[in-house]
């Protein structure tokens, strides 16, 4: 039985640990950061607020931006002051699409433009500025300022200015649940059926070895 329990465990931690390395791979939104959420949000969304800046632009407002954008490729995070960085070159290289990403964190606006050759940072951060300038103070004002502008600005930058693509449903599927995953464990539940089938057989054939024949032992008597 040792060695059927040590054929079981070789045949089941290579699928075990590859299920591990998914489960953290599809690890909860609260495990991840700000700007990793948000990147993730606009498979669905074009306005993402995070909830900790809802008080700031409150759900209406960010229905109304929606709205204002239409699905073209403009793409807004609002995130909660941060000690980072790059957090738009984050969201950018995440969530990938081309467009003009505009970035509201900490009273301050960032723009970039993604996906088109010769448009730099500046030209799409030229309208930001101008945002800030027209409502000072308000930064809230100056985002949906921003998000007029390079909506006029698509297309000098030469992006589409109608819907670029459908809003999809996730990289992983309706339910967010990984296809991948899904694999595994079917082959995880497989491998244990298997297993658990050749285990009955050999502890079976056990038993029969053990119990010695009635004739033979007759004749030895």
């Amino acid at each position: 039985m040792r060695a059927v329990r040590r054929l079981l465990l070789a045949a089941l931690w290579p699928t075990a640990f590859l299920v591990a390395v998914q489960l953290l791979g599809a690890a909860p939104a609260w495990a991840h950061g700000p700007a990793y959420n948000a990147a993730a949000a606009m498979q669905t969304r074009h306005v993402v607020v995070d909830p900790m800046m809802q008080s700031a632009v409150p759900a209406a407002r960010a229905d109304a931006l929606e709205a204002t954008i239409g699905g073209k490729p403009v793409f807004v995070a609002v995130l909660p002051a941060s000690s980072g960085q790059f957090e738009l070159v984050e969201i950018e290289s995440i969530h990938g699409d081309p467009g003009v990403y505009i970035l509201l964190e900490d009273g301050r606006l960032q723009a970039d433009v993604v996906g088109q050759r010769g448009v730099t940072a500046r030209q799409a951060s030229d309208a930001v500025l101008s945002a800030m300038d027209t409502h000072p103070g308000d930064s809230v004002g100056a985002l949906t300022d921003a998000v007029d502008r390079e909506i006029a600005a698509l297309g000098r930058y030469g992006l589409p200015q109608g819907p670029s693509r459908p809003l999809s449903v996730g990289r992983n599927g309706a339910d967010g649940w990984p296809v991948s995953l899904t694999v595994l464990l079917v082959g995880l539940l497989l491998l244990v059926a298997g297993g658990a089938a050749i285990a009955v057989r050999v502890a079976g054939a056990g038993a029969s070895a053990a119990v010695p024949d009635t004739e033979t032992a007759a004749a030895k008597h």
